[in-house]
């Protein structure tokens, strides 16, 4: 039986150790939140800007409840 070479070994592995690299590197990166934290800053953006116009629509509707009713 023929022993396989190194360059055979480090090409048939290479795929395995690099999905490995990515994995932890991916991990890595959302621990400290960096690769997201734009998309979670956008969505606090939304967030804050829905809830403000909620509470305007409040205020508008009880403005409109409020007027007494014109006679047509």
């Amino acid at each position: 039986m023929q022993d396989p070479s190194w360059w055979n070994v480090i090409v048939s592995w290479f795929p395995f150790v690099l999905l490995i690299a990515f994995w932890i590197f991916f991990m890595f990166a959302l621990k400290k939140g960096g690769v997201f934290k734009e998309q979670r800053e956008h969505m606090k953006r939304n967030q804050l800007h829905m809830e403000r116009t909620e509470a305007l629509l409040e205020r508008i509707a009880v403005a409109v409840e409020g007027r007494p009713q014109e006679k047509t």
